[in-house]
């Protein structure tokens, strides 16, 4: 059977980050039970697919998936595997903001069968987080590395943001060394670029905020990938870098053009020779 990859997007939050452009709503428990039942009939609309394809990767995107109940992802990975059959060494990523990371939420999440963690870290530079919008801190974040690695979490991700008002080249490579030393073994390195209709979009339209120029932009990608690779964490990708063997398989399906389905508001699918996607509405969802 032809392999498939498996997306689903959580579009909850508890506030949307300045720069950030991706579909999400406020997080209440209401809606969050509204969607999961919604999500889980998408779901079993492609019960016809279910003995055409092998499901060898999950990614939970958001949103932010780690504010809802772990019961509720459970539901969802349940469903999946009621519909399709799902590889035993699937990898099963869900995405996550270090501070809604906790002991008990953690046990759950490896219980259920979340296998990669992907941490919205994106600084260690407080007053980098704060300029972002971000609603943790630096101490958070490490303190959240740790907590997951402690309850058997090893293969977890580092999103990585540069190009943010304020930073240098040499915070850039502080904030890399870090996560290096916790052992982190996948870093994605984005540059922010401001999409229209985001706060810091206005805020630089306003002349409140100046973006690095695009010198010290190129400067702080190439630092980047030269201090990963030189601590073994290899380019295989524009914006991801990591140890041999601890690649996302699931963004490689993006760069491959293998088939995946979306599921959940503004989700993206492709099936065959067709690309298609819902629509960027909870409630029309």
């Amino acid at each position: 059977m032809k392999k498939l990859g498996i997306y689903i997007h959580i579009p909850f939050c508890t506030k949307k980050c300045g720069y950030c452009d991706f579909y999400s709503v406020k997080w209440n428990e209401v809606q969050e039970d509204r969607y999961i039942q919604s999500a889980i009939k998408e779901i079993q609309s492609y019960k016809r697919l279910g003995d055409k394809f092998v499901v060898d990767t999950v990614f939970i995107g958001g949103g932010t998936p780690s504010i809802i109940k772990a019961e509720s992802i459970e539901k969802l990975l349940n469903e999946v595997k009621k519909i399709f059959t799902v590889k035993k060494d699937a990898e099963i990523t869900m995405e996550a903001n270090p501070n809604t990371l906790t002991e008990d939420n953690l046990k759950e999440f490896n219980r259920i069968g979340i296998n990669r963690l992907s941490m919205g870290v994106q600084s260690l530079e407080d007053n980098i987080l704060k300029k972002i919008g971000r609603s943790h801190n630096s101490k958070e974040a490490l303190e959240a590395i740790d907590r997951a690695k402690s309850q058997g979490f090893e293969n977890i991700n580092a999103d990585l943001m540069f190009n943010i008002p304020g930073q240098t080249v040499e915070s850039i490579k502080e904030t890399i060394l870090q996560l290096i030393k916790k052992g982190i073994k996948h870093i994605s390195f984005y540059s922010l670029k401001l999409e229209e209709g985001t706060p810091m979009y206005k805020l630089e339209k306003d002349n409140k905020i100046t973006m690095p120029e695009e010198e010290l932009e190129r400067a702080m990608y190439h630092a980047g990938i030269e201090l990963m690779e030189k601590h073994k964490l290899l380019q295989y990708e524009v914006s991801n870098f990591a140890v041999k063997g601890y690649e996302c398989r699931h963004n490689l399906k993006y760069w491959n053009q293998d088939e995946y389905i979306g599921i959940g508001p503004s989700a993206h699918s492709f099936l065959g020779s067709m690309r298609f996607n819902n629509p960027p509405n909870l409630t029309e969802y």
